[in-house]
């Protein structure tokens, strides 16, 4: 017997393979945008990038983007007597 006249094992496996070719060429796996694995921050103290597991925005809980500050008149008003507040307070201290 020739090589030619034996039966391809894989013969019933080609509808599953094209199907897969099809289906991983839709989704061009190449091209997709990689996940963080961690946050990536840099500590100041020893200037390694934090491991910590991240969020949506790419960083973790620890690194996540810093407020804005209050922005209503009413909301630096109170920001203000609380500053001055614990200000006052830590004068008092012995």
């Amino acid at each position: 017997m020739t090589a030619q006249d034996e039966p391809d094992p894989f013969a019933d496996l080609k509808p599953h393979i094209e199907a897969l070719d099809a289906l991983f060429s839709y989704l061009d796996l190449k091209s997709a945008p990689s996940i963080p694995k961690a946050c990536g921050s840099y500590a100041r103290s020893n200037r390694r990038p934090c491991q910590a597991p991240p969020r949506p925005n790419s960083r973790c809980r620890s690194h996540e983007a810093k407020g804005t500050g209050s922005r209503t008149a009413q909301g630096k008003a109170q920001a203000s007597r609380l500053h001055w507040a614990a200000h006052r307070s830590a004068e008092r201290r012995p």
